[in-house]
């Protein structure tokens, strides 16, 4: 889709799911994730889809912004989000690749046990 905001620039659709669509894209001259959600897909609070509106935590990707926007096209609200970019690929994928070797193996061992 277009961007209905004109400082957020769509570069390209990296997924798409039931949920919704992710993209990569500009705002304010910089790298951001762009997740475009109908809002018919949305159940329940609001408030649970954007808690970490709120957080800063370098462990935490940053939400610059979201706001809902209809489309008069094809007639639907759709909720916009942007979103610091993590160029490091999905958390899911990182998180089947195993990362401990050596001394770590110990302690996530001694973490197990405990």
């Amino acid at each position: 889709p277009m961007s209905p905001y004109p400082d957020v620039r769509l570069l390209r659709e990296l997924e798409a799911g039931s949920f919704g669509k992710l993209y990569v894209g500009t705002w304010a001259g910089a790298c951001v994730g762009v997740k475009v959600v109908s809002s018919e897909k949305i159940d329940g609070d609001l408030g649970s889809i954007l808690g970490s509106s709120g957080i800063s935590h370098p462990n935490v990707t940053q939400q610059y912004f979201y706001d809902r926007h209809f489309d008069e096209v094809t007639d639907e609200n759709y909720l916009w989000m942007v979103r610091e970019w993590c160029d490091g690929g999905s958390l899911s994928t990182y998180c089947r690749e195993p990362r401990v070797e050596g001394a770590g193996l110990t302690e996530l061992i001694q973490i197990a046990i405990e």
